[in-house]
């Protein structure tokens, strides 16, 4: 199975662009940005380091239009007004024509953590934790989505796939979100698989994601994407399709190196954003927890 290589297809300027601003807010280590796109206007959000060596890494946020880009927003601090701690794996996800970025607060091995959903855009509001029955110790990258209805539902699961539907509470309302599972369905090709972007929509009751897949080598782990194409079924059932090549940044970027934050880490591109667009897509990532790059490939050299 050959490897599709995406820094070939790097976009230069949104590079430099995400550097100025990490440059100008005195921001280090700057990993995993996640885009998302809304009437012209460009959002990213993504980890780094306000001080260099402090940990747990932070969070940020901001937006890019015709008039350049925004001013840096601390998502930590701002959750932190919250009482919350930490603001790990931040994901952008348009809903209902508003800007939502979805986030963790990390792994501990004293306690479960925590999945909120927080507005970000026209304006920032606060973070509503996501509760879900029979949950995991550790709980992250739902992908988040309006159903038929306009009810707010998430795809929980690729392995086996399984979809959650809001029961409790109001997206907008500050309350706690209570989400049911809904029947889990067979999704045998995505063996493997965990979710890694949030969901673009494409029309038609399909929607687009990129999935991470895990391989391990002498106790390390390295990570690749794979495209996943999702059908929505007019009774909100979703069925998967599993692109066949492996995404990584580089050749380079796969091989074994001395980890840097993560003993256990042996390579990832890690794959926080997707934006389908009639020319293809665009893709947001981070590279070994140490660095990031976005890209523009066309559909059909990403799908077959």
């Amino acid at each position: 199975m050959s490897l599709l290589t995406l820094k070939r297809y790097g976009r230069a300027e949104r590079n430099a662009e995400l550097a100025g601003l990490a440059d100008s807010a005195g921001l280090s280590n700057v990993f995993n940005p996640s885009i998302a796109a809304l009437d012209g206007t460009t959002h990213v959000a993504f980890r780094g380091e306000s001080t260099p060596g402090a940990r747990p890494f932070r969070a940020f946020y901001a937006t890019s239009d015709g008039n350049g880009p925004s001013m840096v927003a601390d998502l930590t601090e701002i959750a932190s007004n919250y009482g919350i701690r930490n603001v790990a794996d931040p994901k952008l996800v348009v809903l209902d024509a508003r800007v939502y970025v979805t986030f963790n607060t990390g792994f501990s091995s004293r306690e479960p953590n925590h999945l909120y959903l927080q507005q970000l855009w026209p304006r920032i509001e606060a973070p509503q934790e996501c509760v879900v029955d029979a949950r995991q110790i550790i709980e992250k990258n739902w992908a988040f989505y309006l159903d038929s209805k306009g009810e707010l539902g998430a795809i929980y699961s690729l392995t086996p796939t399984v979809t959650i539907a809001l029961r409790e509470g109001e997206l907008g309302s500050g309350s706690p979100l209570v989400f049911a599972r809904r029947p889990a369905t067979s999704a045998e090709e995505c063996s493997a698989l965990t979710i890694g972007t949030q969901l673009s929509f494409s029309g038609d009751g399909v929607a687009w994601l990129v999935a991470h897949q895990k391989l391990r080598v002498l106790r390390r782990r390295a990570y690749f994407g794979r495209l996943v194409r999702v059908q929505f079924s007019v009774n909100d059932d979703v069925q998967l399709d599993v692109g066949g090549r492996p995404l990584v940044h580089s050749l380079a970027s796969t091989l074994p190196r001395l980890p840097r934050h993560n003993r256990g880490l042996l390579s990832a591109t890690y794959f926080a954003g997707l934006q389908y667009g009639l020319e293809g897509f665009d893709l947001s990532y981070g590279i070994n927890d140490v660095g990031y790059s976005f890209a523009h490939v066309r559909k059909e050299d990403l799908w077959p």
